[in-house]
């Protein structure tokens, strides 16, 4: 699940592990640029732990990264394995239940009709990786990985048929939700680095996840209420 860089003193290549799905592309090197293969990257990757051992009394595994060639299996410190607590990938009825109270909850208090603030909504939450698999199916996948709604009512079970508009005063101005503009995705949260006292090396420790949901909010007032709520 980690990326990596190795050193050498001798001229290196540089391949970005982005290019994984493809394979990977390294330059034509001449007699002269000889060395080993640097590898770089901020991004993390699904890996399988093949092997255990010590070495100068560090705990290190043999990891293999899935769908590599195993030519690029190599060993890590243990530390530096990113691993995802189950809480932060499961969650109960209960937890779920609670996560999408807060997230209509959230919408509603960013449903508003103050005239100077932006009309692109953006709302950050934690979220269970599992809770985000029941909000994923509502939407369609585009080609930047968010999800997108073909209509507002498909988010209805989950947050309530009402969840999208909010009538704000006695006057029955209301905000409401654009149609077509609400995107979400899943982003997980960089990984929090620290060092070991003893030999300082790095250990990296999972944040979880936040669930992004954008969307353009319009208001309303009375006059206008009535046709909105025929369409809604």
């Amino acid at each position: 699940m980690e990326g990596s860089q190795r050193r050498s003193k001798r001229i290196t290549t540089r391949i970005d592990y982005k290019a994984l799905s493809e394979g990977p592309k390294i330059p034509h090197r001449t007699r002269k640029q000889q060395g080993k293969v640097s590898w770089s990257t901020s991004t993390f990757f699904p890996i399988e732990i093949l092997d255990e051992d010590v070495v100068n009394d560090i705990p290190h595994v043999l990891v293999h990264y899935v769908d590599w060639d195993d030519h690029y299996n190599e060993w890590k410190p243990l530390g530096e394995i990113l691993r995802i607590p189950n809480e932060y990938i499961f969650s109960n009825p209960e937890g779920t239940s609670l996560f999408y109270l807060q997230l209509a909850t959230t919408i509603k208090e960013n449903l508003h009709i103050h005239r100077k603030t932006d009309s692109l909504v953006v709302i950050r939450l934690p979220i269970q990786r599992e809770s985000f698999e029941e909000i994923k199916r509502c939407g369609h996948c585009n080609l930047q990985n968010w999800y997108e709604l073909s209509k507002l009512s498909d988010l209805n079970d989950l947050l309530g048929i009402s969840w999208h508009f909010r009538v704000i005063n006695q006057n029955r101005d209301f905000a409401f939700i654009v149609d077509g503009t609400v995107r979400y995705r899943l982003l997980e949260k960089r990984p929090l680095i620290e060092f070991e006292p003893a030999n300082g090396h790095p250990i990296y420790k999972h944040r979880g996840y936040l669930l992004v949901f954008k969307f353009v909010r319009d208001r309303g007032n009375a006059l206008t209420l009535v046709n909105f709520m025929d369409h809604n």
